[in-house]
């Protein structure tokens, strides 16, 4: 047989129960005698008063003790709270005492319990070991500061100018190095850049290569018909006061350089 879900129906029997067993008077619940106070006599109720008290006293005993060994537990972890961290304290302060330390770690592997004593040692250990690598390396980089700077000190006073100069002077004309540009090539560069017109910093600033080639291209006379006449000394004036007016007209860009013929 199948039921709606496809499953097979499984019939199940079991003897059915007595009745009249469960509900028998023997297997009745012991209720405990509950006998009123005011029925009993003066005697039983102080009986059962002094066993209420002693039942009551008991608990308290038993409460005080309790916290007794609460406070005694209590207090000793504070105590040994103190006494680690003043370790710790010590060690942090004087890094470089080992025999100290290594002391400090006996006493706490002998008076601290089993987890906790081997915890507290591998921490120790490992803050012993990595205060000496850094210890090292700091003294490693001292030594080579002063190494370097002992060498830059040496390097410094070594070289001077002295020694340069002596030198040179040992040196015969015909051994200095000549120059990448001959002297003829330079000049004539020179002139071909005084020339030009300077343009960057507009035509009323007058370089100072420029001035020779300035001083021979005036002329100084009078203009008659668009031709200049005189010029002989004496004729017009103080030649430098006109060649120093020019040059003050010029700085002050009221005239204008039209090259090495006349000056507009």
């Amino acid at each position: 047989l199948l039921n709606d879900e496809g499953l097979s129906i499984i019939d199940i029997t079991e003897s059915a129960a007595d009745i009249s067993d469960v509900y028998s008077p023997a297997a009745s619940f012991h209720e405990p005698d509950l006998t009123p106070e005011s029925s009993l006599s003066v005697l039983e109720r102080e009986q059962r008063r002094r066993k209420r008290d002693h039942i009551l006293d008991m608990f308290e005993e038993e409460e005080r003790l309790q916290l007794e060994r609460d406070e005694t537990e209590e207090r000793e972890k504070w105590i040994e709270d103190i006494h680690k961290r003043k370790e710790a304290a010590n060690f942090f302060a004087n890094p470089s005492s080992p025999d100290e330390s290594s002391q400090h770690r006996s006493y706490t592997s002998g008076s601290d319990s089993d987890d906790e004593s081997d915890e507290g040692l591998l921490e120790e250990e490992f803050d012993w070991d990595s205060a000496q690598h850094h210890r090292e390396v700091a003294l490693e980089y001292y030594k080579k500061r002063h190494v370097i700077g002992v060498e830059a000190a040496r390097a410094m006073t070594s070289h001077t100018h002295d020694d340069e100069e002596s030198n040179q002077g040992d040196i015969t004309p015909n051994q200095r190095p000549k120059p990448s540009v001959s002297r003829f090539r330079a000049d004539r560069m020179a002139v071909t850049y005084d020339k030009s017109t300077s343009t960057s910093l507009g035509p009323s600033l007058i370089p100072a290569s420029r001035q020779k080639s300035l001083q021979e291209a005036i002329r100084l006379g009078k203009v008659e018909n668009n031709h200049l006449v005189g010029g002989e000394e004496g004729e017009s004036g103080s030649e430098d006061e006109a060649v120093r007016e020019v040059l003050e007209l010029l700085s002050n860009g009221r005239i204008h350089d039209a090259g090495r013929g006349v000056m507009r």
